[in-house]
């Protein structure tokens, strides 16, 4: 089976993963001042206002940059999760995990398959690509 499509990023198409059920959780890293076209999570919006996914908005205050979770309503605590995490990690609090156990995690969250988060892994653990760039 060829997994490589499996394994993002999948930027501008993770409104149409979501909206098919393919995908639980899209994450984006959202400059604090950046520039036209930049952010990847167009289309969202809509959707929230409606109802069909949450949003949860993480501010990092030691960086320029603010990451924005888009999940579905049953699916909440895959952001929570997530940007827990994350702040701890921004807090240098000390977390048991490897760097490869983070990437297991995250891409868990984003409701990856054990197949895909293994290939995922093993590519980096390679210094490899772990997705096509096209």
């Amino acid at each position: 089976m060829d997994i490589n499509h499996l394994i993002g990023p999948h930027n501008g198409k993770e409104l149409e993963l979501m909206l098919s059920g393919q995908k639980p959780m899209a994450s984006f890293v959202v400059m604090d001042m950046p520039y036209e076209g930049e952010n990847g999570n167009d289309g969202f919006e809509e959707y929230v206002q409606n109802g069909t996914f949450v949003k949860i908005i993480q501010k990092n205050e030691h960086m320029p940059y603010s990451m924005y979770y888009y999940c579905l309503p049953s699916e909440v605590w895959r952001a929570k999760l997530s940007s827990l995490m994350m702040k701890l990690r921004s807090e240098n609090q000390a977390l048991d995990f490897t760097p490869e156990d983070l990437h297991r995690i995250d891409g868990y969250l984003l409701g990856y398959d054990k197949e895909a988060v293994d290939y995922f892994v093993e590519r980096w653990q390679h210094g490899q690509r772990p997705h096509k760039t096209s």
